[in-house]
């Protein structure tokens, strides 16, 4: 920022609509982050009304989720380059930052769902697999229920694990002890009642738990209380890529599924 301040005119105008809101931080650590953050509001903001319009075209017409990406990509980056010249206030910090915190409780809910519809189409499959496979060759399809064993305990096992380090690292606060406690108690709780359904899937459990687990560990490592978190000037790129791998997993299968289910409907 402070080389970009040289540019005549452009530059100044650049940083005056970057570190707009941020002068009230008293340290320069945070000044600089407060300035990083709008460039992560002007990206997410695109990326929002892009997904958003995207998916009124793939409503209206479903096979354009499979076509001209190429023109896609080209108007989604004319997009971030062009909110770089927007300054802050009010798109970004008093707009799109209150609709980001509403939004996001409803986006961490519908990813569950999604997590859910997921696992219970792959446990389906696998199991259906391995009725076609019994029906030809009794035996041969017992591979594909050790595979649903196998994901199912290394999820469990990962989330207990997990779970059992920030029980050892995020300690000593009360917020972060009753965060991962609940979600233990949750996920023990939750496996047992699909257990006793009728069209149990312990598969579905388990992915819920490791999510469960994702979802406690961003919260306690985000934590803004140094007593909580001894972490808290570290970055966490580990959050942050693990929460990228989840998003496009969760957004490419609702993409996928919902488009074909209409293709499939439209061609017949």
């Amino acid at each position: 920022m402070n080389t970009l301040q040289n540019v005549p005119t452009i530059g100044e105008y650049l940083v005056d609509a970057w570190s707009a809101d941020c002068g009230g931080f008293t340290t320069e650590d945070l000044q600089t982050n407060c300035i990083g953050n709008s460039g992560v509001y002007r990206v997410a903001t695109v990326t929002s009304l892009f997904y958003l319009f995207a998916a009124l075209v793939a409503y209206c017409k479903p096979t354009s989720n499979r076509e001209a990406w190429t023109s896609k990509i080209f108007l989604f980056l004319v997009g971030v380059v062009g909110s770089i010249f927007i300054p802050n206030t009010p798109l970004f910090t008093d707009i799109y930052l209150q609709v980001g915190r509403i939004g996001g409780i409803f986006f961490v809910v519908f990813q569950q769902l999604i997590l859910l519809d997921i696992s219970y189409n792959l446990n389906e499959s696998w199991v259906r697999r391995a009725d076609e496979a019994d029906s030809m060759n009794p035996g041969s399809g017992k591979k594909w229920l050790i595979s649903i064993v196998v994901t199912c305990a290394v999820l469990y096992i990962g989330s207990f694990v997990v779970i059992g380090l920030l029980f050892f690292f995020y300690s000593g606060c009360a917020s972060n002890e009753t965060f991962i406690s609940l979600t233990l108690i949750i996920s023990i709780l939750m496996t047992i009642v699909q257990l006793r359904g009728e069209e149990a899937s312990l598969l579905t459990s388990a992915v819920l738990t490791a999510y469960g687990t994702y979802l406690v560990f961003v919260a306690v490592s985000k934590n803004p209380n140094e007593e909580c978190n001894p972490y808290l000037r570290e970055r966490d790129i580990l959050g942050v890529v693990l929460g990228i791998i989840i998003t496009i997993i969760s957004l490419t299968w609702t993409g996928w599924s919902n488009t074909t289910n209409k293709v499939f409907k439209s061609e017949g």
